[in-house]
């Protein structure tokens, strides 16, 4: 039975009455809770007053109360009402209980905790007006998830505790915990990047000190904390606990002593940091919603991970959102429009998880990329070795999730099946991971590269362990595909159990049981016409005809006498009936004990399996870099600590994946020394100045996962933090403005970049006048270039920015090139040097589909604010018509066509370019 746990006894009693100051029990009609199943209903949802109760009834689970309300409005099934005689009616709903699976994965998506209420006892056993027990068997949280079905197996699904100190709001302590794998790390980190690790971590739930939702604190305390809730409410459902969790003196004691230690110091961790508080309370809650997990996934004997901030790139939740890493900008946009859809070629489940998180948290750490760097070349080197790796991968299944669902006793027999397939496939991943590292030739001599060195790869082989003895005895046990249950087919192979191949003998050939029964019995009394009967009334029976009566050995006990018949009975033939009539149960029964045997054997290898399965992952990941370079021609980037970057021809990664009428045309892209610290980029809409610079943030994330990149040759500089700023969006439910967005998000940027920074700016202030929008991108750039001194990329559609480039040494002008043909335009997406001098709005507007009388309205002001005489109070002149075509050209030659023909450029002074461009503008004029 699932109740919440008491707090120790040096909690206090005020901490004790805030602990359940949270939601309300529902008071029903005194004439309601006065009947014996609500007054059930009452007790049961008085030890589980946060979460949804689903009271089992029957064939049904019902709700009442606020929870009917709740649960009709998220799942859309019918609200019903009961009445109570003269207090009124209350609310009810209800579905069918073979629904659960269907309905309770919702309640959690939409961030709600279960509580799931059966009866315990049969109903047929209950007599006199007693009614049937019932009790909470499992709480689910979003956080806590563990069954398979409500998981997505290309996502983490992590738990997060965070512990804000009461009197240092500027360090905020982490820790992250996944049920379903039992992994479990935790960080320091400071206050103003705790959305950048939320963003990150992507917790589903998160839980923090009963205290922080407290009004009595101290103004500067309740500032801190309002500005926690609000950070952590935007990523996961949030959970207040108890203060008691969060002391940090009894955190600690209680994380030593499960964890075995005097002090957490061996363990990599500092037993004064923030994060032991966060730490104890995530598993404090998670022992509280599944009683017993904890203690079984502690034979894992996986302990803390630290996560060091500082040793990976930093990605604010604007930065991820802008470059769309792992969720695309438009709803709808689906996962091939993301970073991570478009690069992963992982084998398993495992993998895409790592992968994400790679791409979530890349390396700052020269030599770590480039060890991963090594291990991609060897893969490419060795295309055969690859071949082999990623076709073995392909048959592993997710060894980490399968190992802890064994630990928590609840592996199905398929797990057990599919972590035996798993294992006996890791022998030949080790060989070709060893051959791809040059430690095995292949049998093919000609494609060995002995000078490849990977050290990461042959580390990483080490820690693959195929638990060679558990795989046989799994391969011995099971049948080849098992059953989901015993009652459903057969789990465990012939042979595994004498007593089990007996009552199954007994079960699938009865008529086979009793003829050797029959012929024993002939054979020994020499009566040949007896026979085995049956009947209602005394079970199974001998028969013997009267002309045999003689023959009856003494055994027999006459049972039932007939005109030509005798019938008996022997104590070896009621033996035989009650095994017959009773075999297929005791066989499920002895099954079943006998896999909950082997699920303990595998649960005793369970950390093993857990490195084993990181490693797999690992492989995995880097395979599918090497997968990605091979099929798209992708380059090794170097990379070195300078402030520079240099890309040759490279591609938008995403972009470069879509087929579509048009190719991508690559782009060149420098920056830092030489090549100046600041871009600004101007050019029309639609010509590719937002993808541009997206491009090159997203070729330096890749870099610093150690994939290789789509260019012809790329040379980064390792970036310690990336900063993007594109496109436009409101947050009106927050009172935010699409221009409050855009600032709050620029003012992130310049208060947090540094000098080994990557910054990509696209039309920044443009949702202001255009005053205003034209001083703030001036100050917003020079700050950049000035106080930062960033490698940034600037896209912008004010020309009178790039005036700067004349009085910025750092600041170069680049624009995106248009061939133009009379009134025809072609935008080039080719990045050159220089400024833009328009803009090619109303080009832009023709191709939307805009009327063309809108079009031509637009180019007679447009024309007369560029010349100065536009006139809003004159009437609109009348539509140009266009002039029809001749049908034979006109064979004269305009002066201008004619001067411009007898020029020779090569002999042309600059001097009489001076004159000649006078004399052009006389003959234009």
């Amino acid at each position: 039975m699932v109740t919440r746990s008491a707090p120790p006894p040096h909690v206090t009693q005020d901490e004790r009455s805030r602990a359940k100051r949270r939601t309300p029990t529902p008071r029903p009609p005194s004439s309601t809770a006065s009947t014996p199943l609500m007054k059930q209903y009452l007790e049961l949802k008085e030890q589980h007053p946060d979460e949804v109760l689903f009271f089992r009834m029957g064939d049904f689970y019902e709700m009442f109360f606020e929870d009917a309300e709740l649960v009709a409005r998220v799942l859309g099934i019918a609200l019903t009402s009961r009445s109570s005689g003269t207090d009124g009616a209350y609310a009810m709903a209800g579905f069918p209980h073979h629904a659960l699976d269907r309905y309770l994965p919702r309640m959690i998506a939409a961030g709600h905790r279960v509580a799931i209420c059966e009866q315990t006892e049969n109903p047929a056993s209950v007599r006199g007006k007693r009614i049937v027990r019932r009790e909470v068997v499992e709480v689910v949280t979003p956080g806590t998830l563990t069954d398979e079905k409500m998981l997505d197996e290309r996502k983490s699904n992590y738990l997060l505790g965070v512990h804000l100190p009461r009197r240092n709001a500027k360090v905020v302590g982490l820790a992250w915990f996944e049920a379903s794998s039992g992994r479990f790390r935790v960080a320091e980190v400071p206050f103003s990047e705790l959305t950048s690790e939320l963003n990150r971590i992507g917790p589903a739930e998160v839980v923090v000190a009963d205290r922080v939702y407290d009004e009595g604190m101290e103004a500067e305390e309740r500032t801190a904390s309002g500005e926690l809730i609000a950070a952590l409410k935007e990523s996961a459902p949030v959970t207040p606990v108890g203060d008691w969790a969060f002391r940090a003196k009894a955190a600690l004691e209680r994380l030593c002593e499960r964890f075995g230690v005097a002090t957490l110091a061996g363990l990599g961790l500092s037993d004064k940091a923030a994060y032991i508080p966060a730490a104890h309370a995530v598993l404090h809650y998670v022992s509280e919603m599944k009683p017993g997990y904890l203690d079984r996934l502690d034979r894992f004997g996986r302990g803390v991970e630290l996560y060091q901030p500082d040793a990976h790139l930093a990605l604010d939740p604007a930065t991820a959102r802008c470059l769309e890493i792992t969720r695309p900008l438009r709803e709808g946009g689906g996962r091939e429009a993301t970073l991570l859809g478009a690069i992963d070629r992982t084998q398993t489940a495992m993998g895409t998880r790592l992968l994400r998180e790679w791409l979530l948290a890349p390396l700052r750490e020269e030599r770590a990329i480039a060890r991963r760097q090594d291990a991609v070349q060897a893969l490419l080197e060795s295309p055969a070795a690859h071949e082999a790796l990623s076709k073995s991968l392909r048959e592993v299944y997710d060894l980490e999730r399968l190992a802890a669902r064994a630990a928590s006793g609840r592996a199905s027999p398929r797990d057990l099946a599919a972590l035996r397939d798993s294992l006996a496939r890791l022998p030949k991943v080790q060989a070709a991971v060893r051959q791809a590292a040059g430690e095995l030739a292949p049998e093919d001599q000609s494609s060995f590269l002995p000078e490849v060195s990977a050290p990461l790869l042959l580390e990483v082989c080490g820690r693959l362990e195929p638990l060679a003895p558990l795989q046989a005895k799994l391969a011995q046990v099971l049948v080849e595909r098992p059953a989901a249950s015993p009652r459903e087919g057969r789990i465990l192979a012939d042979g595994v159990s004498p007593e089990l191949d007996r009552l199954r003998n007994a079960t699938e050939d009865v008529a086979g049981t009793l003829r050797a029964f029959q012929e024993r019995e002939a054979s020994k009394t020499g009566i040949g016409s007896l026979k085995i009967g049956f009947n209602k009334v005394f079970g199974y029976y001998i028969e013997v005809t009267q002309a045999h009566k003689d023959k009856v050995p003494d055994r027999y006990v006459r049972k039932q006498t007939l005109k030509h018949t005798e019938r008996f009975l022997t104590p070896e033939l009621k033996e035989l009936e009650g095994e017959i009539l009773t075999a297929r149960e005791r066989s499920e029964q002895l099954e079943s004990e006998l896999l909950g045997t082997l699920r303990e054997e595998v649960s005793e290898a369970g950390a093993q399996i857990l490195t084993t399965a990181a490693a797999a992952a690992e492989l995995d990941v880097l395979g599918s870099f090497a997968t990605l370079a091979r099929e798209r021609g992708y380059v090794r980037p170097r990379l070195h600590a300078e402030p520079t970057l240099r890309v040759i021809e490279g591609r938008h990664p995403v972009l470069d994946l879509r087929e579509g009428h048009e190719r991508f045309v690559p782009n060149d892209a420098e920056l830092g020394g030489e090549a100046g610290t600041l871009h600004l980029i101007t050019g029309p809409n639609m010509a590719g100045k937002s993808t541009y610079i997206r491009q090159v943030a997203l070729l330096c994330l890749l870099a610093q996962t150690g994939c290789f990149l789509p260019a012809r040759e790329a040379e980064i500089g390792v970036v310690d933090r990336i900063f993007a700023r594109v496109g436009a969006g409101d947050e009106l439910a927050q009172g935010l403005s699409t221009f409050m967005v855009e600032m709050t998000e620029t003012a992130n940027i310049l208060r947090n970049a540094t000098a080994q920074s990557l910054v990509i700016l696209d039309e920044v202030g443009r949702g202001t006048s255009t005053y205003d929008g034209v001083s703030l991108a001036w100050a917003i750039a020079e700050h950049l270039h000035d106080a930062i001194g960033a490698r940034s990329l600037f896209a912008t559609h004010y020309h009178e920015l790039t005036g700067m480039g004349a009085i910025k040494p750092g600041v170069r002008n680049r624009n995106v090139a248009v061939a133009e043909r009379g009134s025809e335009v072609t935008f080039l997406h080719r990045i050159v040097p220089g400024s833009a001098d328009r803009s090619y709005g109303i080009h832009v507007a023709r191709l939307a589909g805009v009327p063309p009388r809108v079009l031509q309205r637009a180019q007679v002001i447009l024309d007369q604010l560029e010349e100065g005489s536009f006139d809003p109070a004159a009437p609109p002149a009348p539509p140009r018509e266009e002039r029809q075509l001749g049908l034979f050209p006109d064979v004269s030659e305009d002066p201008l066509r004619a001067r411009l023909r007898e020029l020779e450029v090569g002999n042309t002074t600059p001097i009489q370019a001076l004159l000649l461009l006078e004399e052009l503008k006389g003959l234009l004029d």
